[in-house]
């Protein structure tokens, strides 16, 4: 009779010591913060009515791309797919910045962020936190992993508005895609949670 051995429930301050999970939350975080302040200024720019149907169009892409990205984790890697979403978002952003007032880049923009999200919720909302965790419970890992996302949606409740009053759309763009080069950054030195197998 073999005894399996116990494995201790980690601490939230042991979790976010952990190199691995900084590496991966830090983008995370900007991502989530980057995206959600700027959907005031698209509602600002072009209208409620414009917003909203883009809104529609980028939520059946991001159905659609959730499951191709699902199955692209799993074979390819997780920090490959949050790379390439964190590229497609940068290079909707950089065309945003260049033809702010311009409909047809805000749909290049609508589709480009619609699989991103699409593959990124895949692999930072289900995927990358259990992987981190490995043997210990996930529980913990998946509440933090989950605070950038909530926390961006909260602060754009409470200043997104008024931002986006405050902010020259021909300012926002290009520093929008200077944070997400930056958020790349970390990524590069991030391991890749996939098992070999």
């Amino acid at each position: 009779y073999i005894r399996s051995k116990e494995v201790k429930d980690p601490s939230y301050v042991s979790i976010v010591r952990e190199r691995s999970f900084i590496l991966y939350f830090v983008p995370w975080l900007m991502f989530c913060l980057i995206n959600y302040l700027n959907i005031p200024i698209l509602t600002e720019l072009f209208g409620e009515d414009f917003a909203v149907s883009s809104f529609l169009i980028e939520g059946l892409i991001i159905g659609i791309f959730a499951i191709i990205g699902g199955f692209l984790c799993d074979m390819i890697g997780r920090k490959r797919i949050i790379v390439s979403g964190f590229i497609m978002v940068g290079l909707g952003y950089a065309v945003l910045s260049v033809f702010p007032e311009s409909l047809i880049s805000w749909y290049f923009y609508t589709i480009l962020d619609g699989v991103a999200w699409g593959m990124l919720a895949v692999a930072f909302l289900m995927a990358l936190w259990g992987d981190l965790a490995y043997e210990k419970p996930s529980k913990k890992y998946y509440a933090l992993g989950g605070l950038p996302f909530l926390f961006a949606n909260t602060l754009q409740a409470l200043i997104g508005k008024d931002l986006a009053k405050s902010i020259s759309v021909s300012a926002v763009f290009p520093l929008t895609s200077l944070f997400l080069f930056l958020a790349v950054l970390p990524l590069i030195y991030a391991p890749e949670t996939l098992p070999e197998k």
